[in-house]
């Protein structure tokens, strides 16, 4: 529907040449010049292809109504994709502006109080003192983290760096688990 009314493209078309107004059969005022692409989008907005919905254009016969059922298909999937591409480059521009700040956020402090003691040979998890408090997560990130401290120097930058790498790695995985 075009207003209040269905446009029969190929009456349009009959009127392609002309740029004057005319009425259309139900009274309907149309100005201005249409080209056979207008007319040909005034059917495919209103569904009137007609009989015939194959077209020539540059020497080559195509099928509108199979290409556009076949945009239409792949249309969702176009739009969840680039909604995803969206959301994983807004964060990676968050993340890696953020990865050099020189400040605590959280509770980095903690972890760099773990990564240091691994670097200094000693054990991760003793009997709670006034001095020490161990953490009581898995003791692969603090070993992974003490060895981007050696990598690349005592700061906020290594475990952000470990947790950036980490998080990529978990989107790669999950897209190629979800792919199919």
């Amino acid at each position: 529907m075009i207003g209040s009314y269905k446009v029969n493209a190929e009456y349009m078309r009959r009127f392609a040449a002309f740029n004057r107004t005319f009425e259309v059969p139900n009274g309907a005022v149309i100005q201005g010049e249409y080209s056979a692409n207008q007319t040909l989008l005034s059917g495919l907005i209103t569904g009137h292809l007609g009989k015939n919905s194959k077209r020539k254009i540059m020497g080559k016969t195509f099928d509108i109504k199979k290409i556009l059922s076949k945009v239409i298909a792949v249309l969702p999937a176009m739009l969840v994709g680039l909604a995803a591409v969206y959301y994983i480059a807004l964060f990676l521009y968050i993340a890696i502006s953020r990865i050099a700040f020189p400040f605590h956020l959280t509770g980095w402090r903690a972890v760099l109080s773990q990564a240091n003691r691994v670097l200094m040979g000693q054990a991760l998890y003793v009997e709670p003192s006034a001095a020490y408090v161990p953490l009581i997560y898995q003791p692969l990130y603090f070993y992974v983290t003490a060895a981007f401290i050696k990598l690349f120097g005592v700061g906020m930058f290594a475990p952000r760096l470990l947790s950036l790498l980490s998080s990529c790695g978990c989107m790669l995985i999950i897209f190629l688990i979800t792919k199919n």
